[in-house]
């Protein structure tokens, strides 16, 4: 998956957990979303299932883009008491860990937006400049729906809109679309199902998995591009 795609499929994963470590929800959860994303004439489809227990979330995704033979996959494991994601990578038994905070700043979100608290996230989606334009009802849940400024993956840019259904904390559709290179997004959630029963291991990093901190990568990434060549 190359630099742009793997970005996309963290943003529209993002989305999901943005609203749902942040607002108050059910206990157990799962729903299933489909996302499809423009980059001029590249199209990228694939599907996501969210599974969420007592606030800690997993994120499957799967998908594809035009012309690639392999799928593109990604888990995340996102634990907001202890305010870190991870990143899992199944084929070299690895983990990447990132602070909440971090994540959302890298990702545009703001240090707020992936707060389990929700005055936080209002504060940070009000700092933001975003309203609510309007509501709705979707797969029979009330939602909110807001509307903010949002960087597209490639940093163009957008417009996002959000439908946050009320009662369960989490957003059952977006988009974010962008004028001048037309880069569009959007998510749709399919299906939400509550009281379900999830094995506690499905929200651990698997026993055995090499865990690196994102943070210290990135240091060591800088420290080794200030030293001379040939030095290790």
């Amino acid at each position: 998956m190359n630099k742009f795609w793997r970005t996309v499929a963290t943003t529209a994963a993002m989305v999901v957990v943005t609203a749902g470590t942040a607002l108050a929800a059910p206990k157990t959860m799962e729903l299933a979303s489909d996302t499809t994303v423009l980059n001029g004439t590249d199209r990228m489809t694939f599907r996501s299932l969210t599974k969420v227990k007592d606030g800690k979330m997993r994120v499957e995704t799967n998908g594809a883009t035009k012309g690639s033979a392999a799928p593109i996959t990604s888990t995340m494991i996102v634990d907001p008491t202890a305010k870190v994601m991870y990143m899992l990578n199944d084929k070299t038994k690895s983990a990447m860990r990132v602070k909440l905070d971090q994540a959302g700043s890298q990702m545009g979100f703001g240090p707020g937006s992936l707060s389990p608290n929700p005055a936080e996230i209002t504060a940070e989606l009000k700092k933001k400049g975003a309203k609510i334009i309007g509501s709705g009802t979707m797969l029979g849940h009330p939602c909110d729906i807001w509307e903010l400024s949002q960087k597209a993956p490639n940093g163009e840019p957008g417009t996002a809109k959000l439908w946050l259904a009320k009662d369960i904390g989490m957003p059952l559709k977006a988009e974010l679309s962008t004028k001048s290179k037309g880069i569009t997004m959007s998510l749709l959630v399919t299906s939400v199902k509550t009281d379900l029963t999830f094995d506690e291991n499905l929200f651990r990093v698997p026993t055995g998995y090499k865990v690196t901190d994102m943070q210290d990568l990135a240091k060591k990434m800088q420290d080794a591009g200030k030293k001379p060549a040939g030095v290790k």
